[in-house]
């Protein structure tokens, strides 16, 4: 009888508690995939003090039009414009923010302090690409205070669900949409034009890369084949969100470390599908800024 009786009981458990929790967890794991971590309020959040930068007639033309959702990155979610040729890229606040919790341990509290550290080096880093290497990354406009009369968006989701934004009331990077990756553009204009015009568009690149260096602006993320596209024929910085000032790279041994860590990768790229151009690219980044081929 007692053992029926417990027997009963676990079963009104499973019944009433778990198989719910269970169903509970299941859906929330198939609408975080649906939505790929996306939603309206964690694009609001705190933004910086003073006036938002100014915009042109035509800045605020090329704004009003409907945004589909293409990306979520380290610091933000990626929204591509109707035309195909912009992204607006807005702060995902679930990645600065932790909240302040006296009872936490201590190791907590400071997890709570780098994740709102992030918050400040990011907007930084999005002012130096705006404010020194707009061409170089396509920035057209960055808007991270209250206000500049723009104009409310429409975004269409992950999902498919459709949201209106105000843009005075959010933070938000404006840039250049790249058509194509790096390698994908590299390996177009060797097969289309020889490896002639691969080293033309490389060449490009390592000027984008040396102008950075000369302004003393480090990249703590070098992972090129990610954070570079092309535009045309124009190389971008497309993911300008880890950039600090660091005034050894203006030195002629600052340039030469950076832009030795800053190509690695591409070079190995290179040297398994284009050897020839890997070998013009070792010779031009050793006359230009020293780089020894140990380096690369």
């Amino acid at each position: 009888m007692g053992l029926y009786c417990h027997a009963g009981v676990g079963g009104n458990f499973m019944k009433k508690v778990f198989f719910p929790l269970l169903t509970a967890l299941i859906l929330s794991l198939i609408a975080l995939v649906r939505t790929d971590g996306f939603s309206i309020g964690k694009i609001h959040g705190k933004l910086l003090e003073g006036e938002a930068n100014s915009t042109s007639d035509e800045i605020q033309i090329k704004l009003d039009q409907q945004y589909r959702y293409l990306a979520k990155g380290r610091q933000c979610f990626v929204f591509a414009s109707d035309d195909g040729k912009y992204v607006i890229k807005f702060l995902n606040y679930n990645r600065f923010y932790f909240p302040d919790a006296p009872i936490l341990p201590d190791s907590w509290c400071e997890y709570g302090k780098r994740r709102r550290n992030r918050f400040q080096k990011t907007v930084e880093s999005f002012k130096l690409a705006f404010e020194h290497l707009s061409q170089e990354t396509g920035i057209e406009y960055l808007h991270l205070q209250h206000g500049s009369h723009l104009p409310t968006i429409e975004l269409v989701g992950p999902a498919g669900a459709l949201c209106k934004v105000d843009l005075n009331s959010v933070a938000f990077v404006f840039q250049k949409r790249a058509d194509a990756s790096i390698f994908e553009k590299l390996s177009h204009l060797a097969k289309e034009g020889g490896e002639e015009k691969l080293q033309e568009a490389l060449a490009k690149i390592l000027s984008l890369l040396c102008r950075r260096c000369s302004l003393g602006i480090a990249d703590d993320d070098r992972d090129i084949e990610i954070n570079f596209g092309f535009m045309g024929d124009t190389p971008l910085l497309i993911d300008p969100g880890r950039l600090f000032l660091e005034e050894d790279l203006k030195t002629k041994e600052g340039m030469r470390l950076e832009m030795a860590a800053a190509t690695k990768k591409l070079h190995r790229w290179l040297s398994l599908n284009y050897p020839s151009s890997a070998a013009w690219l070792k010779s031009r980044m050793t006359s230009e800024s020293g780089v020894s081929e140990n380096e690369l």
